[in-house]
């Protein structure tokens, strides 16, 4: 957490399958370092890519959506959109 207690989040995307260590450091001055390490397995990686097509003239459009893939929901997603995802 930083001065004014809100938590700062980071996310580690992994780029293949398999099981990684990720150690985490946080230092601040006049307080002793504080390192975490967690382990955690990439089963499947995916590619998204969603598009929305106009069917009046075939071209490509805005458009907002909400993707739910296994256990993930995916809010107010605007097209054209790409991401990769883990189950």
């Amino acid at each position: 957490q930083d001065d004014n207690s809100e938590s700062i989040s980071f996310l580690a995307y992994p780029d293949r399958e398999g099981i990684f260590d990720v150690t985490v450091t946080a230092q601040k001055n006049g307080y002793t370092p504080v390192t975490k390490s967690l382990i955690f397995e990439a089963v499947r990686l995916f590619d998204l890519t969603v598009n929305a097509v106009s069917t009046e003239d075939g071209k490509e459009i805005s458009a907002k959506h909400t993707l739910i893939i296994s256990n993930q929901t995916i809010n107010g997603v605007n097209t054209p959109y790409k991401k990769e995802l883990g189950p």
